[in-house]
């Protein structure tokens, strides 16, 4: 689980980018694993898209059926060929361009509706407006920079309950290296004298902006944290460069690798 072990999560993949450098083949072996939750799920979707250009990738099953119905009904198993089922339960979706996809926005926000209030046209604003914006700051930040980053989104319902999670991972190069920072604030965290925990909060509240004229950019993530003060959104989680923060705790982690990309979670629910 990203969510409750990032330090540990981001070890695995730092393990798994050394052995696709060395071009050594991995094999996933999910058989004896206790525990898969499908927040982590789009980020190692992206690590297999990166390294198999490198390396064979292959894995197993997981034993415990409990985890191998999640990575059928997540729609992890669909994504990697190894079904054609399509779940009720979630999706997987990625994106490789730079248009947003407002198609797939209503989606999610249906499946999230029916799942959590059981009404498909209960009009959810803050999520298919969150949904968009996550979308959109796939790009890059660099103004000469004509390369648009990919995404993966994946959309779950947790069995038993109206839980509906939203996990978002962009390959980008993540918000500490695409923010304009001021002057005195990269300064500092040079020094050390503040973390990029620091800087995260100041972004979220919308001390520190875009570089960027691009659609979308700069509102949107001090629009997702208003909307998570607001309730509206639940458990908010984000993740980028060396940062791991859970709003729900108060949780800074430093992580011990960096997850070159920007990663996002979310909750919808009735309660």
């Amino acid at each position: 689980s990203f969510l409750s072990n990032p330090s540990g999560v981001m070890e695995v993949f730092a393990k798994f980018r050394e052995y696709a450098h060395a071009g050594t083949d991995v094999i996933l072996d999910f058989r004896a694993v206790e525990t898969i939750t499908p927040d982590v799920i789009p980020i190692l979707l992206a690590k297999v898209n990166n390294y198999h250009r490198l390396i064979n990738i292959s894995g197993t099953k997981p034993e415990k059926k409990e985890l191998d119905n999640l990575l059928l009904e997540s729609g992890f198993y669909k994504m990697v060929g190894l079904s054609k089922i399509k779940s009720d339960k979630g999706f997987l979706e990625t994106h490789k361009s730079k248009v947003v996809d407002t198609e797939l926005a209503v989606q999610a926000r249906k499946l999230a509706a029916e799942k959590s209030f059981g009404d498909q046209d209960k009009r959810i604003q803050p999520l298919y407006r969150t949904l968009i914006e996550c979308m959109a700051n796939t790009h890059k930040h660099a103004s000469d920079q004509k390369v648009h980053e990919s995404w993966w989104l994946s959309v779950y319902n947790h069995p038993g309950t109206k839980i509906t999670s939203f996990s978002f991972f962009d390959t980008g190069i993540g918000i500490f290296k695409s923010a304009k920072i001021e002057k005195i604030t990269k300064f500092a965290v040079k020094l050390g004298l503040k973390s990029n925990g620091d800087v995260l909060k100041r972004i979220l509240e919308g001390k520190i902006t875009s570089s960027t004229g691009l659609p979308y950019r700069g509102k949107g993530l001090p629009k997702i944290y208003s909307d998570y003060k607001a309730n509206s959104l639940k458990k908010l989680c984000i993740a980028a460069n060396d940062t791991f923060a859970d709003f729900d705790t108060g949780t800074f982690v430093v992580l011990n690798d960096e997850l070159n990309g920007t990663f996002l979670y979310w909750e919808i629910s009735p309660n």
